[in-house]
């Protein structure tokens, strides 16, 4: 899964470029915010592994168990 996760990870990246480009956008001003709603924070982390560092959930409760599985590990996603 993880380099599924990368792989997919490299390619919205890859869209943002192509479409900063085209709008004279600087890419740096994106800011890709994935969203984890149903995906265990063993996918975050896989996430996290891949650059990504902002995520997005629907319920307060699953982001509070996360943050603490996540922190268990020495990761502070934001």
């Amino acid at each position: 899964m993880k380099d599924t996760i990368k792989e997919r990870v490299r390619v919205v990246m890859e869209r943002i470029e192509r479409a900063c480009e085209k709008a004279k956008r600087d890419p740096q001003e994106v800011k890709l915010i994935a969203v984890t709603k149903q995906f265990g924070p063993e996918v975050v982390e896989s996430a996290m592994e891949a650059g990504l560092t902002d995520f997005g959930e629907n319920y307060a409760q699953e982001l509070q168990k996360k943050a603490i599985a996540l922190a268990q590990k020495g990761l502070e996603p934001r």
